[in-house]
């Protein structure tokens, strides 16, 4: 293993410029400066960000789905005395959420209700206070133990209390639905409309179909403001094959969806010909991702360059989303509901929140395209090769981070063997042959230079060998 000691700024500039020439740049002997790398991406369509309730404040969360604040209500709970423990049953199964209506009619809004984040919220049309509810539906095997509400929209701002402000819910009526449709009443419960936490309303049913009535409400600071507002709902319970944290509902507007849970794939385009369109346009805009990153390292932080990138990342995989089963495709809607932190690459704790979202991110985008190339004939190799040099490209930009906090902190950072000065441009150049190469490579561990992302291209190497009949 050739080990070769460059200056930490060198061993940076080094790196970017490999990732430059991964994006189809050719200039070799400089580094492109911020501008010029963000200038290459394509152009910014116009976000828009899930509407709270009020204009201009779109939420601005900094948690993974199920790791904000919630009043010390976990999403799983201490086991009970059967074998299966009490989980949010709205991310760890098979269910279907629906609300009487949605602000502005967007339908994205039922989602906040069970996205594990207490700065955003499901908020109603405007007037449909009184009568609004909520339903669920979860599994018939399931069974649950109590529900679990935020009554209003908890959200803070430097200018607002959106919680004062708005209408906060004082009662509600829970009813169960029977085999003949007609909802039966279970009973009504009076919630604390000052409480900011999560309240439990205790139930004990057998999984099927439920409806959340409001029936009282009390009045915010701000009159005008006539919407509902739930930060968070939780229904917990137990089902067999529970995967908290990993599922999502199924969300409409005013009647749950037509289209039961089901556990099957759904019909799509499977043809060669569309695997390949998409492997080929996800390629440049990993790149492009990756490169944001990579620049904001190297010059002035451009969080906004890597969120727009990451935004286009992901819409990028919704082709894909007709083509997988519910589980992979709860996998995507979780990393679309995760916003990127907040705060300056200079702060350790926010680079380290920026490289594990990166990583969740790719991860999520493996597994897609791992369960859809299985299917499609001659598309393996294909993707494998893509998902190795993706995954060289991540190491790559890992490399820079572990080398940039090096510098910071005045120290020499990890050396990569030589082999990784043209990763990039040699795998897509000759895979079979750099295939051998990193075979035979070894890397030692940094701070965010983690192993197990080499480990993922070590045990990737003799899939692409098999795939691709080297």
């Amino acid at each position: 293993m050739n080990l070769r000691l460059q200056s930490p700024r060198r061993v940076l500039l080094l790196t970017l410029s490999l990732l430059s020439m991964a994006c189809g740049e050719t200039r070799v002997e400089g580094l492109p400066s911020t501008d010029e790398v963000l200038s290459n991406r394509p152009s910014a369509d116009e976000h828009s960000p899930s509407d709270p309730g009020q204009p201009g404040d779109a939420p601005q969360a900094t948690n993974a789905p199920g790791q904000g604040p919630l009043g010390g209500q976990a999403e799983v709970e201490a086991d009970n005395d059967d074998d299966e423990p009490v989980v949010d049953l709205l991310r760890a199964t098979s269910t279907r959420l629906a609300t009487s209506s949605a602000y502005r009619d967007r339908p994205s809004q039922v989602a906040l209700l069970a996205d594990g984040n207490v700065e955003t919220a499901w908020n109603s049309r405007t007037g449909d206070l009184v009568g609004g509810w909520i339903e669920f539906e979860v599994p018939d095997s399931a069974h649950i133990a109590h529900l679990a509400i935020i009554v209003g929209y908890t959200k803070q701002t430097a200018s607002r209390d959106l919680f004062a402000g708005n209408h906060r819910i004082s009662r509600i009526r829970v009813s169960r639905q029977e085999d003949d449709g007609e909802y039966v009443e279970v009973d009504d419960y009076d919630l604390d409309p000052n409480s900011r936490e999560l309240q439990e309303i205790l139930l004990e049913e057998p999984g099927g179909r439920f409806r959340i009535e409001v029936l009282s409400v009390v009045e915010g600071e701000r009159p005008d403001w006539r919407e509902l507002c739930v930060s968070e709902l939780r229904v917990m319970g137990t089902v067999p094959n529970a995967q908290p944290g990993t599922r999502l509902p199924q969300t409409s507007v005013g009647v749950l969806s037509a289209q039961p849970a089901s556990e099957t794939a759904a019909p799509c385009d499977d043809s060669d010909a569309a695997h390949r369109h998409r492997v080929a346009q996800l390629r440049p805009q990993v790149e492009h991702y990756l490169l944001a990153v990579g620049a904001t390292l190297m010059d002035r932080p451009d969080v906004d360059g890597i969120r727009d990138e990451r935004r286009r990342f992901l819409r990028l995989l919704a082709p894909w989303k007709e083509c997988v089963s519910p589980e992979v495709l709860d996998a995507i809607r979780l990393r679309e509901s995760v916003n990127m932190a907040r705060g300056s690459v200079q702060d350790i704790m926010i680079l380290r929140a920026w490289t594990s979202m990166i990583d969740e991110d790719l991860q999520a985008a493996i597994r897609l395209g791992d369960e859809t190339s299985a299917r499609i004939e001659g598309s393996r190799c294909r993707w494998e090769r893509w998902v190795i040099g993706t995954l060289l490209q991540y190491l790559m930009m890992m490399h820079m981070a572990d080398t940039f906090v090096a510098e910071g902190e005045g120290e020499n950072p990890v050396l990569l063997p030589e082999v990784f000065d043209d990763a990039l441009d040699g795998w897509y150049a000759n895979s079979r042959g750099f295939a051998t190469r990193l075979a035979r490579a070894q890397i030692p561990d940094g701070v965010y230079h983690p192993a197990d992302t080499w480990r993922r291209i070590q045990q990737r190497l003799p899939v692409v060998t098999s795939a691709c009949g080297w």
